[in-house]
């Protein structure tokens, strides 16, 4: 059965009564007698009098916010701020609707605040709570798409970058600027909630420990920032190597071979003063401030971390050949993937990447993982396989002519 449309005059009076703090259900008999007398339009009512609310018994008040509301400029809006407010018109039961708002701000922030996570920007559609605060919605699911989210496979997903900072941060103070209008609800009151992959601490009570949690992610954020901007520089050289080692040897001789190569480079954390001084300053800063001890050892390991702008893949073929190239951290195993397939004598040989000990296919879930996630970081290595090996060498002559013995 088709879903009833939800008219205008029912979206803006539910609006209304939720930014003055009222239950929804109280403008109820109001939208009935509008709908009724077809002034369910912006247009028609745009058109009424204030003789119009008296002969329906429509309060004066509630008459001159609706009269305000239809004079909004909804065309400045973003889409997913409209959604947002047709939310609040789809979810007729108060508590539901306060239970949806705070799943979308936690969905939101964690993301804000762990942006080089990609295990933040997928949740699985299987999920109870997704699937019944969520997707159980239209407007709910409409609004985390118009902010980049989407269905694929058996995960919500989106591509967070660096550039959409600013309206996602937007979209996290208007929902905690919604969710503040219910006393039960505030995304800043001392509340845990606790999962076994995730704890999420709000700012109330990190205020109780002493620790203001607006300036923790603040700082955060800025150091996830200047992380993502050195370790996202493009690469305008792949500096590709071939070696072929001997037989006997193993994958730790070969990789010690490439080491004591004359033109033999290392690669090194990138350093920045203007970071360095920053982490410093951050640093002295946690001395200063206490709040719980699980953000508390993220935000230090994150700031020991070091942080490289390049690192070393190697890719280990049967007969000990080895081809090695330099990609960026953030960049994703796909691409490793099309480099050595455009190396290859033979374009249509179906050939897969594995890691070992333990052996680990890189099936196509991994493909959309950066280097980064896989530890691979400031070098990673892989092997080529085939289901049925058909070549001594799979490399195409060109690349075979470089190749140099270890």
């Amino acid at each position: 059965m088709q879903q009833k449309s939800i008219s205008y005059v029912r979206q803006a009076l539910q609006q209304i009564a939720f930014e003055m703090g009222k239950p929804i259900s109280s403008v109820e008999p109001y939208i009935e007698i509008l709908e009724e007398n077809w002034y369910d339009t912006k247009d028609s009512i745009k058109k009424m009098k204030q003789e119009n609310f008296d002969e329906f018994k429509i309060p004066k008040r509630i008459g001159q916010l609706l009269m305000e509301f239809v004079q909004r400029p909804d065309e400045q809006k973003l889409n997913w701020q409209l959604e947002l407010t047709k939310i609040i018109s789809e979810i007729s039961d108060q508590d539901q609707l306060y239970k949806t708002l705070e799943i979308l701000f936690k969905i939101i922030s964690n993301v804000v605040m762990n942006p080089l996570s990609l295990e933040k920007q997928k949740i699985n559609i299987s999920s109870k709570t997704l699937q019944n605060n969520i997707l159980k919605y239209p407007s709910a699911l409409n609004y985390l798409k118009n902010l980049g989210w989407n269905i694929e496979a058996e995960y919500l997903l989106v591509q967070y970058k660096m550039e959409q900072q600013g309206v996602w941060k937007d979209a996290v103070e208007e929902l905690v600027n919604y969710t503040e209008k219910k006393q039960g609800f505030n995304p800043q009151k001392p509340i845990i909630h606790s999962s076994s992959s995730n704890v999420s601490i709000t700012s109330q009570l990190a205020k109780n420990e002493g620790y203001d949690i607006y300036s923790f992610s603040q700082k955060l954020e800025q150091l996830h920032q200047k992380r993502f901007e050195i370790m996202s520089q493009p690469i305008t050289n792949r500096d590709i190597k071939i070696f072929i080692g001997r037989k006997q040897q193993s994958p730790v001789q070969l990789q010690q071979q490439i080491q004591i190569q004359d033109d033999y480079e290392e690669v090194q954390p990138q350093k920045d003063e203007q970071l360095l001084q920053f982490l410093q300053q951050v640093a002295q800063s946690l001395e200063e401030q206490q709040f719980a001890s699980k953000r508390k050892k993220e935000f230090e390991e994150l700031l020991k971390k070091p942080i490289f702008s390049k690192t070393d893949i190697r890719v280990q073929f049967p007969n000990s050949v080895i081809v090695q190239a330099i990609f960026g951290p953030l960049e994703t195993l796909k691409t490793l993937y099309d480099l050595i397939k455009d190396m290859l004598e033979d374009q249509n040989l179906e050939f897969y990447l594995y890691t070992s000990p333990p052996p680990v296919r890189m099936t196509q879930k991994y493909f959309n993982q950066n280097f980064d996630d896989l530890n691979s970081v400031p070098n990673g290595l892989f092997y080529f396989g085939v289901e049925k090996q058909t070549s001594n060498f799979y490399l195409k002559e060109q690349w075979m002519k470089t190749a140099r013995e270890l």
